[in-house]
């Protein structure tokens, strides 16, 4: 459950033995979680696309964490209409029917 062809997928990266692929995943836009080993400081995260935790850690705890991840990313990944009635994509608004049919229009918006 936790890897396959789902869209909002998520890599589990060990670090920071898999820094390597740390690196890969954020060029490829995927939602990655690091599994911080040891002692060794827990680097900066600052993509919605990432998070971490620190091993060992409960499967329980990571399901939690892994959701979370999807559900932040996902949020920002879906046009939604807020309540004053502006269209929202990828932190992007327009306020305008013309502007709705750009975004509609352009999956890059």
């Amino acid at each position: 459950m936790l890897r396959g062809s789902h869209a909002f997928d998520v890599k589990l990266v060990r670090w920071p033995a898999e820094s390597d692929a740390r690196e890969r995943y954020h060029e490829e836009g995927k939602l990655r979680v690091l599994i911080i080993e040891g002692d060794v400081p827990a680097p900066l995260c600052s993509d919605i696309r990432e998070d971490w935790v620190r091993a060992p850690i409960s499967e329980r705890d990571l399901h939690a964490r892994i959701a979370a991840l999807r559900a932040k990313w996902h949020s920002l990944a879906v046009p939604y209409v807020d309540p004053s009635g502006a269209l929202r994509y990828r932190g992007k608004s327009c306020s305008n029917q013309s502007g709705r049919d750009q975004v509609a229009g352009d999956p890059d918006f």
